[in-house]
């Protein structure tokens, strides 16, 4: 099955006129959605010429139809979104109360590889008390691990040296592709260097990992509690206080080199 070909416009107030435009620039669109309608309880339902109309939210000032392919199979799905057998994956700080939406779509010929997750927590009370739905495939690929080339120690008049002695005799033809890829990944490890830093520094001082986990502790218990929320202000600051001190040397060697720098070389006055 190919893909769907999806617009949505904002039409500004529906007209026939508008209508018969739309439809000659989109003719082979599967589904058209448009916004702003501007169609009252009085008005006529909308039209599209070759396209069917499947929903309709009518409003004055407002307002929104989809239409669809008359050969597309148009079906209606409910899902109980406030289940409370299931773990809750939205919780709003407006309403205090957590929910279960379908936040994504999986097809069927991908639904027995995905399953449902609940993510950690965001660690801020300014931003709504929400967790993500993510599908994650249960088979995922394997693929080795591979340093990344360090261009910066490259020596790049041996890797030219090394290709134009390669490629001399090489003529520039399709059957030589291969060749040519695979003398450029020889050449490459040759004269570019490959690593990365096996030993990692900690993300978090061990402050900010105990104020973490007492906030996602909290957090389970009542997302909505005057403690979830101190906890969460308290780790805020501790980040923040992390990441002054992280930024501080770099500042500081930042300052010290423009100071040191001489001027009279790099003025406009001099050149």
């Amino acid at each position: 099955m190919s893909a769907l070909v999806v617009t949505s416009i904002n039409v500004e107030g529906y007209t026939k006129t508008k209508a018969e435009v739309i439809a000659s620039h989109c003719s082979g669109n599967d589904i058209i959605c448009m916004q702003e309608t501007h169609l009252g309880l009085k008005s006529n339902r909308p039209t599209l010429p070759g396209m069917k109309l499947v929903a309709e939210i009518r409003h004055p000032k407002h307002g929104s139809a989809v239409f669809v392919n008359p050969l597309l199979d148009v079906r209606d799905i409910y899902t109980n979104s406030s289940d409370t057998n299931i773990e809750t994956s939205f919780n709003s700080c407006r309403w205090r109360k957590g929910y279960n939406p379908d936040l994504c779509f999986i097809s069927k010929r991908l639904a027995h590889l995905s399953e449902k997750a609940v993510l950690n927590p965001l660690p801020s009370h300014n931003i709504d008390q929400s967790q993500s739905l993510s599908s994650l495939p249960s088979q995922r690929l394997k693929f080795p691990f591979a340093a990344n080339f360090n261009l910066k120690k490259a020596k790049w008049t041996e890797y030219s040296e090394g290709m134009e002695r390669a490629l001399l005799d090489v003529e520039p033809t399709p059957d030589n592709y291969t060749m040519f890829v695979q003398t450029v990944k020889k050449t490459a490890c040759a004269c570019i260097p490959r690593g990365c830093r096996k030993e990692y520094i900690a993300g978090l001082t061990e402050e900010s990992l105990q104020l973490l986990e007492s906030y996602e502790t909290e957090f389970g218990n009542d997302p909505f509690s005057d403690t979830t929320s101190e906890l969460g202000d308290a780790l805020t600051e501790s980040l923040g206080r992390e990441a002054e001190s992280l930024a501080r040397p770099y500042r500081e060697h930042q300052h010290d080199s423009e100071q040191q720098e001489s001027l009279v070389y790099h003025s406009e006055t001099k050149w």
